[in-house]
């Protein structure tokens, strides 16, 4: 999905002489990073939870949330396997802040109560490096 995404976003960059903010390629970046360490959600594992438990992962990809449904009352795990998390989301504010303002993300001294020092400094060194390396059109 990220290399088709990336393939039309440039092209249609490229047509109209537009930027790509690169928040695809930061979270392409950190999941190449984290290689073997990183932990992605098992569909199969997701069919066991209980409630109120979640999906244990790294990644930065990945929204689940237990959601009673309104017609039968019985509560059900929503699962979303494409969409930035809270922590993606953290990730992708560090490269729209480098983007659109021109500012290190690796010196922004936010970082969310639930990410740990250790991984918002790699997602700070995501961030500024896809900022840096992805290629603009011309």
């Amino acid at each position: 999905m990220y290399t088709r995404l990336t393939e039309a976003y440039t092209a249609l960059a490229k047509q109209h002489k537009l930027r790509v903010i690169p928040s695809g390629y930061a979270v392409d970046l950190f999941r190449k990073t984290l290689g073997e360490k990183l932990v992605p959600v098992s569909p199969a594992d997701v069919l066991t939870l209980k409630e109120p438990d979640l999906p244990g992962t790294n990644d930065p990809a990945g929204n689940f949330s237990w959601r009673k449904n309104a017609k039968t009352g019985k509560t059900v795990l929503r699962s979303d396997y494409n969409h930035l998390n809270p922590r993606g989301q953290y990730l992708q504010s560090l490269v729209w802040y480098a983007f659109l303002f021109g500012r290190d993300p690796e010196k922004s001294a936010f970082v969310p109560g639930n990410i740990s020092a250790e991984e918002a400094a790699l997602f700070k060194k995501c961030a500024a490096k896809a900022v840096a390396e992805f290629p603009q059109a011309k």
